[in-house]
This record gives structure tokens, C-alpha cells and sequence, in this order.
């Protein structure tokens, strides 16, 4: 791949990916509450879950990584690590700073829900990029 189409995919992985990451703390609010009312011990968790998935993110450099990926796999493993990452830094910061208001099931449904998007996202864009290469 060119150097602009690598640069192009990986802000579209970054930008799909925090949209991907915000419909489902959305979605899991919604389906835990029944509104979209965040209130603010919420709203520092999704901060703080933003912050953590923006530092794996670039950690495991999944810009480059995923839009260059040998096969199916090589990018399945690097989905599967970071989300790894990203759940057991957002349980270690739950469990250091004794968040009791924080929903265990908000925090969770949101990092499970977010990993089955990115898998249904990059299967499609592999699919994708193999019936446009051949």
C-alpha cells in the first residue's frame, strides 16, 4: 500500500474505532437504564475508558497494524490483545480508586459489545480489501 492509502486507513480505523467504542457505552447505558442520562461518576468512567483505548491503541499501533495485515488472524490478534489491555487497565483502575457507583455490568458490556463491533468491522474490511486485491 502507499504511504497516503496506510495514513488514510489509520485515521479511519482511529475515527472508527472511537465511534465504535462511544455507541457502545451509549447503547449499554441505554440497555442498563433506559435513557442516556450519563451521570457524572459515568462520564469519568467513558473518559477514562476513551483514555485508555487512545494509549492501547497507539501502544499496539493499531493504525499501521490492522490496514497492513498479512491475514486475518495477524489482525485478529492485535484486536484481541488490545481489548485485553483495555479491560484489565479499566479493572485495575475500578479496583484502585474503590469506584463503588461504577457499574460493573456499564464497564464490561461496554469493552464485550466494543471487541464484537471491531471484529464485525475489520471482518468486513478484510473481506473487503481481499475482494478488491484479488
Amino acid at each position: 500500500m502507499s504511504s497516503g492509502r496506510t495514513r488514510y486507513l489509520g485515521l479511519l480505523v482511529f475515527g472508527g474505532e472511537l465511534i465504535m467504542l462511544a455507541a457502545s457505552f451509549g447503547a449499554m447505558h441505554f440497555l442498563k437504564n433506559g435513557n442516556l442520562a450519563v451521570t457524572p461518576v459515568r462520564c469519568n468512567m467513558f473518559l477514562l475508558m476513551i483514555a485508555i483505548w487512545a494509549v492501547v491503541s497507539l501502544w499496539f499501533r493499531k493504525w499501521r497494524t490492522l490496514p497492513a495485515a498479512s491475514s486475518f488472524f495477524a489482525g485478529m490478534a492485535v484486536i484481541n490483545k488490545s481489548t485485553l489491555s483495555l479491560i484489565a487497565i479499566l479493572s485495575f483502575f475500578i479496583v484502585a480508586f474503590h469506584w463503588i457507583g461504577v457499574s460493573r455490568i456499564l464497564a464490561y458490556g461496554t469493552c464485550m459489545m466494543f471487541y464484537v463491533l471491531q471484529v464485525l468491522a475489520y471482518a468486513v474490511f478484510y473481506v473487503a480489501r481481499k475482494r478488491r486485491n484479488g
